[in-house]
């Protein structure tokens, strides 16, 4: 694949996010490089750019998923005595928003998702794209 084919999928990706309601993820200032001795910042080579957004997305799913939450209340379960059994978060009012809470027991299963995820991430550094990194 060219960079010019990577750019492109770069610009699907950011308009799905978009779409979605998470084109803050793919905003290039998170993704920039400073130079020390200019200071001036600049983007990854566009295959690592692809991976470094797909791997943001990634951890999003990670704190949207149903199986995180259980494993947290698991855990916490573990070395707490009464330990909750479930968990809401409330988020104030803002800019005309009324306060909202959000029951964390309501989240959707996106373990599939993520692993489907893991693997194309995977494949993009075997070929080549980015510099491998183990999975967490």
């Amino acid at each position: 694949m060219t960079d010019e084919e990577i750019e492109a999928l770069i610009k699907l990706l950011v308009v799905q996010l978009e779409e979605v309601g998470l084109g803050e993820l793919a905003d290039e200032r998170l993704y920039q490089i400073r130079d020390e001795e200019t200071g001036e910042g600049f983007l990854p080579p566009p295959g690592k750019y692809l991976i470094e957004i797909l791997e943001t997305f990634e951890r999003h799913l990670s704190i949207m998923d149903r199986h995180t939450y259980d494993n947290a209340l698991y855990r916490i379960s573990q070395f707490v005595e009464d330990a909750p059994k479930a968990a809401v978060v409330e988020l104030p009012a803002t800019r005309g928003v009324a306060r909202a809470e959000h029951d964390l027991g309501q989240l959707s299963f996106l373990s599939d998702i993520r692993g489907e995820l893991h693997t194309l991430i995977g494949q993009l550094r075997e070929a080549g794209f980015g510099p491998s990194r183990p999975r967490s």
